[in-house]
């Protein structure tokens, strides 16, 4: 099944490639697609997500991967992964600051399905 992914860099354009990856790709198959971006000694971790992979406003739930250790490890901020990650929280609870909620820091790859099953 073709999927598409996006790598958001902190300070850098968004890299979007395209995989071919079986509908339930599993952890082997995702950790080959994800480690090399996050870097070696890394460990990913899956954030559930609203987006809309063309950056519109047709959003839908889909999977996001971050750095789990990326804030012990100083990883610089990530506005755009950071806008989606709160996206979902905040359609729920639009009185809250987003200031308050968690943020994400270093790569993040989005991608255009769900993927973590």
């Amino acid at each position: 099944m073709k999927t598409r992914i996006r790598i958001i860099r902190p300070g850098q354009d968004d890299l979007v490639q395209e995989h071919d990856l079986p509908r339930e790709p599993g952890y082997e198959k995702l950790e080959a697609l994800i480690s090399p971006v996050l870097g070696e000694g890394h460990w990913l971790e899956r954030v559930a997500v609203l987006a809309d992979f063309e950056d519109g406003d047709n959003c839908q739930p889909t999977d996001m991967f971050v750095d789990e250790n990326g804030h012990q490890l100083g990883l610089p901020f990530n506005q755009k992964a950071t806008k989606i990650y709160r996206r979902y929280w905040l359609s729920r609870n639009p009185n809250t600051d987003p200031a308050e909620l968690p943020f994400v820091v270093g790569p993040a790859i989005l991608f255009d399905r769900s993927v973590w099953f």
